[in-house]
């Protein structure tokens, strides 16, 4: 299921995901997307853009909390405002 038609995960989550469970201490996809998601929100504490709310909304539909993607989704979209391409909104 997806809140925005036609939105495709950024290639940073997957990354992310790939770095994580690739790891030592890592195994497993869920584990993964797990990590990918908490170092979406410390990117954001440190450095924070509107960008990161999108990784930050798919990683969280990964693990289905879709409660947490639509909040997210949502932000990327208010604060991203006409930044964001129309094909993306």
């Amino acid at each position: 299921m997806r809140f925005l038609p036609g939105a495709r995960a950024h290639w940073p989550v997957e990354i992310a995901v790939s770095l994580a469970t690739q790891s030592g201490a890592m195994s497993g996809h869920t584990v993964g997307v797990s990590a990918a998601l908490l170092e979406f929100r410390r990117a954001y504490e440190l450095a924070p853009t509107y960008k990161l709310f999108y990784n930050i909304a798919v990683c969280s539909e990964r693990l289905n909390d879709f409660a947490g993607a639509y909040k997210n989704y949502k932000l990327y979209l208010a604060k991203g405002g006409a930044d964001i391409p129309p094909d993306r909104q």
